[in-house]
């Protein structure tokens, strides 16, 4: 844990008929410390589904300073390698401001969708989740910090015992690595989890929705914004903030433009800026700088 508090962290989900980019700098001007972009492989029957989460969190990177970008993308419908790079590419992008939420809630519409001869996301959800996490985190420490070595004298580029494989072979997943992106800013960017979610509460850094009992994680309510309104900026109730949903988008822009005031306020202007800082969590240690034989296929 790093150990930084200074009041409780406000995110937001967006929702759908968003304008991102608009939405995004004027949360990002009221003090609003991330974002939550839902992504669903799936198109609602009764209103607009939201754009790629990973597309617009790429764009919004370009378009934003200091604000944390999370993106929800489900483990039922990728690989544990695709998504690895493509958080560890958000991370460079952002300078460190990147973040997952993790789910293994159903879907059925969405299964439909990526349900093929021999695969059935529905099959195996939470088991699935829970191998998948731990291998995200392997993934983005295949790259130790400082195996780019850049040597020109020595015409030597990579240090090659800094650079690791996981060759894992489990009851759901196989993965080789190593990753094709080096070490994000973050180490590992911000996981997220539902508290209640019983595939990606166990691995996540922080978790969503109740308080966690003895569980000494970093939690955040999640709520309406009335809800908010009536708590008050000092009554998180021991939680580091609140995710705030909301109906729509008029919805949101009332809350940037009344509700919000009154909890960033008295906050401090200048915050860490890298996501898991804003949460108190250091850069972990790397989990495979132990190993040796990298490039024999070692594995952690």
């Amino acid at each position: 844990m790093s150990g930084y508090r200074a009041g409780p962290l406000v995110g937001y989900e967006l929702p759908a008929g968003t304008e991102p980019v608009a939405t995004a700098r004027a949360a990002e001007a009221a003090g609003v410390d991330f974002l939550v972009l839902p992504d669903r492989p799936a198109a609602p029957d009764d209103r607009p589904g939201p754009p790629a989460a990973l597309i617009t969190a790429s764009w919004l990177a370009t378009r934003t300073e200091r604000i944390g970008l999370v993106i929800e993308m489900p483990p039922a419908y990728t690989e544990p390698y695709n998504l690895a790079r493509m958080l560890a590419s958000l991370d460079h992008v952002s300078g460190g401001r990147s973040g997952w939420l993790a789910s293994s809630a159903p879907d059925p519409a969405a299964d439909a969708n990526h349900r093929r001869a021999g695969v059935d996301p529905a099959v195996d959800r939470a088991a699935r989740t829970a191998e998948y996490l731990p291998l995200l985190r392997d993934l983005w420490d295949t790259w130790e910090d400082g195996a780019f070595t850049h040597d020109k004298a020595t015409m030597q580029f990579v240090d090659g015992d800094r650079v690791h494989t996981l060759n894992h072979e489990g009851p759901l997943l196989r993965v080789a690595g190593p990753l094709n992106v080096i070490r994000p800013p973050q180490g590992h960017p911000l996981v997220l989890a539902d508290a209640d979610d019983r595939g990606a509460a166990a691995d996540a850094d922080v978790l969503i929705g109740r308080s966690p009992g003895d569980d000494d994680r970093p939690w955040l309510w999640a709520a309406r914004p009335d809800d908010v309104r009536r708590s008050g900026p000092d009554d998180a109730d021991g939680a580091v903030g609140w995710l705030v949903r909301f109906d729509s988008a008029e919805e949101c822009v009332a809350f940037t433009e009344a509700g919000l005031p009154t909890w960033t306020a008295d906050r401090p202007a200048e915050r860490p800026f890298l996501l898991r800082e804003r949460f108190g969590l250091s850069r972990p240690a790397n989990r495979l700088a132990h190993c040796v034989g990298a490039r024999t296929g070692r594995t952690r």
